[in-house]
């Protein structure tokens, strides 16, 4: 049984090799940020809940739509606001959508319902 969200965290937020969210806007393919779908989807069936957080006494709630939008994960949030995720629960980073709102695609921001403004 999955717990803590730890496994759908990392593996919404899954970058390709020598990407750093934190750095700069990450773009992963099309074909990589749908390569990660699948292993989402068994760790939900598993039980990994979509708006379960990753939380230890070193770190503030994380979850798993705001690392997909920091790993630039368009299909990868389209998935996870499809099973039920909610994209305004504040972590670490705030929510998915005041993170996108200063860091994401521009169709990043559409599928969030997010303006520059």
């Amino acid at each position: 049984m999955t717990s803590n969200g730890l496994g759908l965290f990392y593996a919404a937020g899954a970058c390709p090799a020598g990407s750093i969210p934190h750095a700069g806007l990450v773009q992963p393919s099309a074909e990589f940020d749908k390569s990660r779908i699948p292993v989402m989807a068994l760790l939900v069936e598993d039980g990994a809940g979509v708006n379960d957080k990753l939380e230890n006494r070193h770190v503030t709630a994380q979850y798993p739509i705001v690392n997909a939008v920091m790993a630039g994960a368009l299909e990868r949030v389209k998935w996870l606001l499809s099973q039920g995720a909610d994209p305004d629960l504040k972590g670490q980073y705030g929510s998915a959508r005041d993170y996108a709102k200063f860091r994401s695609s521009d169709e990043m921001k559409q599928v969030l319902g997010v303006s520059d403004t």
